[in-house]
Order: C-alpha cells, then sequence, then structure tokens
C-alpha cells in the first residue's frame, strides 16, 4: 500500500472539481500495476529535464505530474493540470 500526498496546487484543482479523488486513486492504481509489470491502458512516462525523476500520467486532456519513492512507498501528486500549463 502506497501513502499518497498531495501537494497544494493539486489539492486546489481537486477541491475545484476538475479531477475527482475516485478518479486520481484510480490512475495511481493504474500506475503501480504498470510498475509491477501488469499490463495496463494507463498512459505512463518517465520525466527528463526539469522534471526529472517524475512520472506523467495522461488522462484525456490532463496531465498528472508525480513523484515516487519506491523505497518509502510513497507517492507526492505534485500537478495536475492540461497539458499547455502543466510543465511550466
Amino acid at each position: 500500500m502506497y501513502q499518497v500526498a498531495l501537494s497544494n496546487q493539486a489539492d486546489k484543482k481537486i477541491k475545484s472539481g476538475l479531477l475527482s479523488e475516485d478518479t486520481l486513486f484510480n490512475l495511481l492504481d493504474s500506475f503501480i500495476d504498470s510498475v509491477k509489470g501488469i499490463d495496463t491502458t494507463s498512459d505512463v512516462i518517465k520525466l527528463s529535464g526539469k522534471w526529472k525523476g517524475c512520472y506523467r500520467i495522461r488522462y484525456g486532456k490532463l496531465r498528472i505530474v508525480i513523484k515516487v519513492d519506491f523505497s518509502k512507498k510513497y507517492i507526492l501528486v505534485k500537478k495536475i493540470g492540461a497539458r499547455k500549463n502543466v510543465y511550466r
């Protein structure tokens, strides 16, 4: 079981209704399954550059940027937003 924390920005996006908590947790479950090698339909990419060490989950027009510590089983949801804004 992974612990999940939200940044202030991600928490605001969820509270505004951009993405529901249930949907976010389902996407994170799919991410964990894909890391374990279980075939999922989630669209996950390891990021580079400024976001090195983070992963991107695509959900429609939204992008969710997460930082994962696999040894501590900890996921930090850093940003949630539209593609054009999330990487800034």
